[in-house]
């Protein structure tokens, strides 16, 4: 069963193609994350467990026992100040079922003006997008390998589209160094219903691996994440760039990426300094967002992340700013195991 799956997790990434830029699916809140983790490194992240419950969104097979009862509520402030929460929670069933994931991811842009096409005022609208995931996985040895089921919904004014899609992932755990290995595909699925019975929606399909050690002597571990394997150019090619003309030598222009830097695009690189059990400080960088984000100078810092986590009492705290187009946002986590408010 597990080298079967295992099968159908490689040979699934080549034949699907899809393009990245803007506007080619619907859905696309399902590539971010509120996470303060993932985002302080680097904004992916497939091959981190460690406890942390909100992982297994990143690759399913990185659900364990060791987030059993593990309840962590995420915050995020969007651009416009819109609420983009995460709700994530593990729990062992027993039995049959045993350990199941389970999550909401919720976005909410508040009302918005609704006008006709000569700009009246005709009142106001509200639009939104959520997400309900479950996720399982199954041990074999030093592997594991896992899916999340997900419903998913967005709603914009009397218009709405759903679908149903699921991530599959597995993971390697060295039996004796501190170093794991995630693979991940995410968002297989199909709608139910679009926002227009003529536009069929698209689910924003992604290939990724990732490799996460921490030398033996070292309090540092490592990350490195890649993504859309199934493409190799990701660069986003701005026709208005390329028809424009070169004011002084009337040459057109055009945008070349080199072969490195399109190599890199499809890398995020992460590391955790390990301060102490309790103390954790993050650092990240996601060169894609960089390269597509620094429309000026001012932006240099876009795709650079840190972050900080820190346990007292039993209750985690995460905090993380990652920055974007020359503008940061905060992340926020709270995160306890349940088990914890039992009386012995």
């Amino acid at each position: 069963m597990y080298r079967n799956l295992l099968f159908f997790l490689f040979f699934i990434s080549f034949p699907i193609r899809a393009q990245i830029n803007g506007g080619n699916s619907s859905f696309e809140f399902l590539r971010l994350s509120a996470n303060p983790r993932t985002n302080a490194l680097g904004g992916l992240n497939n091959s981190l467990g460690q406890g942390d419950v909100n992982m297994f969104f990143n690759n399913p097979a990185l659900l364990d026992s060791s987030m059993n009862e593990v309840a962590s509520l995420n915050f995020s402030s969007f651009y416009a100040n819109i609420p983009h929460f995460l709700l994530s929670y593990a729990y062992d069933f027993g039995g049959k079922v045993g350990q199941i994931g389970m999550g909401v991811q919720y976005i909410r842009y508040g009302k918005i003006q609704e006008t006709d096409e000569a700009g009246n005022v005709m009142g106001d609208f509200m639009a939104a997008d959520y997400a309900i995931i479950a996720g399982k996985s199954f041990k074999a040895n030093n592997f594991q390998i896992g899916l999340n089921l997900k419903f998913i919904a967005s709603q914009l004014a009397s218009y709405s589209a759903f679908a149903l899609a699921t991530d599959l992932g597995a993971s390697f755990k060295h039996p004796d160094k501190d170093l794991s290995i995630g693979l991940s595909l995410h968002n297989i699925g199909f709608p139910i219903k679009s926002f227009l019975s003529e536009n069929a929606a698209n689910l924003p399909f992604d290939a990724r691996i990732g490799v996460s050690f921490k030398p033996q002597y070292m309090p540092l571990r490592f990350s490195a994440t890649a993504h859309h394997l199934y493409k190799w150019d990701i660069g986003y090619n701005d026709p208005t760039f390329a028809n424009s003309t070169d004011p002084f030598t009337g040459e057109e222009q055009s945008k070349k990426i080199s072969f490195a830097d399109n190599l890199f695009r499809h890398f995020v690189f992460g590391t955790e300094l390990l301060i102490h059990k309790n103390f954790h400080l993050l650092f990240g960088y996601n060169h894609l967002r960089n390269r597509e984000l620094k429309y000026t100078e001012a932006a240099n810092m876009a795709g650079f992340s840190g972050g900080v986590s820190f346990k007292v009492k039993g209750w985690e705290f995460a905090y993380t700013r990652a920055s974007f187009n020359g503008k940061a946002r905060s992340f926020l986590a709270l995160s306890k195991n349940i088990k914890d408010f039992r009386k012995d």
